[in-house]
């Protein structure tokens, strides 16, 4: 399962998460235009906590409730700040269906849940001010290492997002881009995808023959496609 490769990475990942690195600070730029205060916030995949110290940092708020799948209670030890281990697609079945949040929030998680199942459970979460900005991949994510090893997660396209979200939510920004990592051989490009958890595609082995083929294809590069979305409960 994903979770047991974001574990091993614990001790790597602040270091190799680049381009998640990239979206945390992309998500408090989007949000800057909105408020940055709020009463309760929620936060899912939280991890070691990464995004939940941009969070306490910039924003003002009353509590922050952060979930993972894996326990990671030890790195969240601030008066009002609660960690909680939640497995995301049990959300409909946890005590936290039942609350009302301000804020719901993520950072690089969405992408392993059901994209349409996961806003169901947000919008009884929503009261009509409060705000959903998460960050994801869109189609087209880490083509290079689809192209080459099979492997891949079932990424939506923009649009069939916003189709999704259009029925019970108004965007209020949504949007994706390219965001390319050259490294300077191919095995430094799954090095970098171990490191930051990302080799939970899949087990695949490097032979030398995938490798000089990789760098062949490829030149050593690989294409994230982050994806940013602010949005509101559709009133009726």
């Amino acid at each position: 399962m994903q979770h047991i490769s974001f574990l091993k990475a614990e001790k790597s990942y602040e270091k190799n998460a680049i381009v998640q690195e990239y979206m945390a600070n992309t998500l408090l730029d989007i949000l800057k235009d909105y408020t940055l205060s709020f009463d309760n916030i929620f936060e899912f995949g939280c991890g070691f906590g990464k995004f939940s110290k941009k969070l306490i940092a910039n924003l003002e708020f009353k509590s922050l409730d952060c979930v993972d799948v894996n326990d990671y209670k030890l790195d969240f030890l601030a008066e009002n700040v609660k960690f909680s281990k939640l497995d995301m697609n049990e959300l409909q079945n946890s005590a936290f269906i039942h609350q009302k949040f301000d804020l719901l929030t993520s950072n690089a998680c969405l992408q392993w849940l059901d994209f349409k199942k996961s806003f169901e459970a947000f919008k009884k979460m929503m009261g009509d001010k409060s705000l959903l900005l998460v960050s994801t991949f869109s189609e087209g994510n880490l083509i290079q290492i689809k192209q080459s090893t099979g492997f891949t997660l079932d990424y939506l396209s923009l649009e069939q997002m916003k189709n999704i979200l259009c029925k019970d939510f108004e965007p209020l920004y949504l949007a994706d881009e390219s965001y390319e990592l050259k490294f300077d051989s191919a095995l430094s490009v799954f090095k970098h995808l171990k490191l930051s958890g990302v080799n939970s595609l899949g087990r695949f082995f490097l032979s030398k023959a995938f490798l000089k083929d990789f760098e062949s294809k490829f030149a050593n590069t690989i294409t994230y496609r982050p994806c940013f979305i602010l949005c509101k409960k559709r009133i009726n």
